[in-house]
């Protein structure tokens, strides 16, 4: 008896993937039109200056709009991981590729969270608490770009390889 739900999941799997990037995106935009953004190169009276007044309610929306595009990437990556697995064998690079998701929303989480606390004490945080917060935040941000790389190597490996997806996402 074939599963006839299957091709359902793998549409609502491969849906997750766009909504990820729209709803990423789109809170990240709010973010910063909210409050504009801090770096590493940001001076600490910019960072300072950054957190000196509680954040208003369009940051809080975009935030959650990201967190819940970030979270989204973990069905992603495991609907892909499983659509290589079932077109190639058993071998590492679907793993690797599961394994490199995971942690680029762990990456996102991290950068999140440590901005959220920032922008939840705004206002009351002493200065140097303010830029430590802000560059653990952007240091996950960064760290998670090494991590997407890896899982986009990963995925153009196994679309040029495996004959699942077009050739020309690889």
């Amino acid at each position: 008896m074939e599963n006839t739900t299957a091709p359902r999941w793998d549409r609502i799997g491969a849906a997750t993937g766009i909504a990820n990037v729209v709803l990423t995106f789109v809170g990240f935009g709010l973010i910063v039109a909210a409050v504009g953004a801090t770096d590493l190169a940001s001076s600490r009276e910019e960072v300072a200056r950054h957190f000196a007044d509680p954040a208003p309610t369009l940051l809080w929306v975009g935030g959650f709009l990201e967190w819940i595009g970030i979270l989204l990437f973990v069905p992603f990556t495991a609907y892909l991981a499983a659509t290589f697995q079932r077109h190639g064998g058993a071998d590492w690079l679907p793993s690797t590729l599961l394994g490199a998701g995971t942690l680029f929303v762990a990456t996102g989480i991290v950068s999140l969270s440590a901005g959220a606390t920032a922008y939840l004490q705004a206002g009351a945080l002493e200065p140097g608490v303010a830029i430590a917060l802000a560059q653990v935040r952007s240091f996950a941000f960064t760290l998670g770009w090494g991590i997407a790389a890896l899982f986009l190597a990963t995925v153009a490996s196994l679309v040029l390889t495996r004959g699942v997806l077009p050739r020309w996402l690889g």
